[in-house]
């Protein structure tokens, strides 16, 4: 079920979301000129994609579309089997949000109830299920908007945005044909507008100062304990990258993670900023 409510309900179980902490939009911020049926149609694409994996798992997932709040974050939750993802309105009413970034949180909060594991510990007596904020971010590049935008004219959208040479040299030189030289470009074109989303509105926050994150700078850091919690801007662009170049998908089209081998930067393996293997 697909729906835009005109009004605020109380979420109940909310265990992930974008962003670890509460922003709201300012008035100033406001796009007067939203579209909501786009959002609501890459809802509709989404769920036609997915739905099929949720029920096999004994879910049925429900897209919020809150028009009113001016908290800025999305959600993933769960009551029983129904699985919910919510945008809230500061999110979707910010001036820098657009389809290309409703996409790509939509897939991130996807991922918190089926990406797998690590999966983040269980509060009291509640089961175990939402996916890790790194595992989500893996997820979104790895899985969800590769299966999104396999057959779309991604020719076509990659020279209209103009990558920048960094992306394309790093897609033509790991791709093996042109269609996913060009799928490789757009998510990377994605991912990179996502984290300098992410930063912009940590920013807006008193004493946050990250730096725009960059594919050439890679967070070198290894976390002895793989993280629940939100990792850095850096880290989670570097979950895009990767999962953007894992070639699993292409072989199996289901949900997996390239296997745990750092050797080589352009592998695919999920970065060891957030996770920790257990060997």
């Amino acid at each position: 079920m697909l729906r835009i409510l005109p009004l605020l309900f109380l979420s109940l179980s909310v265990h992930a979301s974008l962003f670890e902490k509460d922003y709201y939009l300012e008035e100033t911020d406001f796009n007067k000129s939203i579209d909501y049926t786009a959002y609501k149609n890459i809802s509709s694409i989404l769920k036609t994609h997915f739905d099929p994996i949720i029920i096999s798992k004994g879910g049925e997932l429900e897209i919020i579309l809150d028009t009113v709040s001016s908290r800025i974050n999305a959600t993933a939750s769960r009551v029983d089997n129904l699985w919910k993802i919510k945008f809230f309105g500061g999110m979707l009413n910010h001036r820098l949000m657009n389809k290309n970034l409703f996409t790509a949180i939509l897939c991130h909060e996807l991922g918190h109830h089926i990406a797998g594991a690590p999966l983040k510990k269980a509060r009291s007596h509640s089961v175990a299920w939402v996916s890790v904020e790194g595992q989500a971010d893996y997820f979104t590049t790895n899985i969800c908007l590769k299966k999104l935008y396999l057959y779309s004219d991604n020719e076509t959208f990659v020279k209209r945005v103009n990558v920048n040479s960094f992306i394309k040299r790093k897609c033509e030189s790991t791709s093996s044909t042109l269609d996913e030289s060009y799928l490789c470009q757009r998510l990377l074109y994605v991912s990179e507008e996502l984290g300098r989303f992410i930063v912009k509105i940590k920013a807006g926050r008193r004493g946050s100062r990250e730096p725009v994150p960059r594919f050439s700078k890679p967070d070198i850091r290894k976390v002895k304990s793989t993280m629940e919690q939100h990792p850095m801007a850096q880290c989670r662009l570097d979950s895009f990258f990767q999962g953007t170049l894992c070639q699993d998908f292409y072989i199996s089209n289901d949900l997996k993670n390239c296997k745990d081998i750092w050797g080589d930067h352009l592998y695919g393996a999920r970065p060891r900023c957030w996770y920790a293997p257990s060997f």
